[in-house]
């Protein structure tokens, strides 16, 4: 007749080597006390989450050193082809008279594969204080960076209509046409100056914005250790 096994959690004495029951305070063959013999430490969770982020090769580098940052690991990486497209966006009215002026209005086009990178990131659950290095996070990717509009146009036409009343000032336009570019000029100048303005808060924002994301990857050095 075979033994009955011996269950892998079971405990033994140390002292004579006999099993012991669960309850057992004391060793039945040899007595010793058994109040010191520790029960070992459950085992630690390793669940971990996971995120996939798509970027540009050329901001690959810069996305792993942001998401090592708040804990995350890159786990793998895919390079990937998509679909056939445009390389350029169309041209603008100005850029598409400047070309057809200076280089010749050719109608060719150049066309590219979207090239993408896939990169899966995993994160430890047991990362200390995980749901306040998360809330960090949040903030940190949700920055605002906004972007000035441009000046090209209100300056072009600010100095056309600037030239046009300094030459009927200076005789080199009949002074009739002093009542039309007058006005222009004044209504460009005006125009140039509020998107001055645009791009100055737009600056101040992305300024404060980069400020910001430097306290924040310091507060979470300090919650990750």
């Amino acid at each position: 007749m075979s033994s009955p096994a011996i269950s892998p959690s079971a405990s033994f004495c140390p002292q004579c080597g006999s099993r012991l029951n669960t309850n057992d305070r004391f060793c039945q063959k040899c007595g010793n006390s058994l109040s010191t013999i520790s029960q070992p430490p459950p085992a630690m969770s390793t669940r971990t989450e996971s995120t996939v982020l798509s970027v540009g090769p050329s901001s690959e580098n810069e996305c792993i050193k942001e998401m090592e940052t708040f804990g995350w690991n890159l786990h793998s990486r895919q390079e990937v082809l998509g679909h056939l497209r445009v390389a350029e966006a169309p041209d603008r009215l100005g850029q598409a008279i400047w070309r057809g002026a200076v280089e010749g209005a050719t109608g060719k086009k150049t066309y590219e594969y979207d090239h993408y990178v896939k990169l899966h990131f995993t994160r430890n659950l047991n990362t200390p204080r995980l749901e306040e290095v998360k809330a960090l996070e949040a903030e940190y990717f949700g920055l605002p960076y906004p972007q000035g509009p441009s000046l090209t146009w209100p300056v072009i036409l600010t100095g056309f209509f600037a030239i046009g009343v300094l030459l009927t000032l200076f005789g080199g336009i009949p002074l009739q046409f002093l009542l039309e570019y007058l006005p222009l000029a004044g209504l460009c100048a005006w125009w140039t100056s509020k998107r001055l303005k645009r791009r100055r808060a737009a600056t101040e924002a992305c300024e404060q914005s980069v400020g910001r994301a430097q306290k924040i990857r310091a507060q979470v050095q300090v919650l990750i250790g």
